[in-house]
């Protein structure tokens, strides 16, 4: 048996594992943040951070760096995303605020259902102060309650890869 087979799948495999997802960091001129979005969910670069889309086009997830005075201001700056840019209808009845854990501190989770051209969806926005004075991560995620569902793991995995620069 050839000996040389073993260390070169070993590689094969690390190689072909780094090939499967794209790495950021957010902002892109003094980072803060770390995030990792799988090769399928279509990862980019943008003006100030990340977003990919699923396979399926069903789920959104983007993370940016947002200038803001507090949690209001970051609020107010990225609902208009989703008013404007993403033309969602929100249902403002259906709106949640809660304060979770986010590694070692604390974010601000924002839920809420609308729609928008491709019908329901279900809508999150996470605010993070982030050590910058007068800066916040914003994750913004939106799908259908169905790509939801298909998409959680995924998802998740996202989520977990997002790592705080100290």
């Amino acid at each position: 048996m050839k000996l040389w087979i073993i260390p070169a799948a070993a590689v094969a495999i690390v190689l072909s594992n780094s090939a499967m997802a794209k790495n950021f960091s957010i902002p892109d001129d003094t980072p803060t943040v770390k995030v990792t979005i799988p090769d399928d969910w279509s990862p980019q670069a943008i003006d100030a951070g990340a977003q990919g889309t699923s396979p399926d086009g069903s789920t959104y997830i983007a993370a940016e760096v947002l200038a803001a005075d507090d949690v209001k201001a970051a609020t107010e700056a990225s609902m208009k995303v989703f008013l404007k840019d993403a033309e969602m209808k929100i249902d403002g009845s259906s709106m949640q605020s809660k304060q979770v854990d986010f590694g070692s501190t604390k974010a601000t989770d924002i839920t809420f259902n609308g729609s928008n051209e491709d019908g329901p969806q279900e809508f999150e926005i996470m605010l993070l102060p982030l050590p910058t004075d007068g800066k916040f991560l914003v994750i913004s995620y939106w799908g259908t309650p169905d790509g939801d569902k298909a998409n959680k793991a995924k998802f998740d995995e996202i989520m977990s890869s997002f790592d705080l620069v100290q």
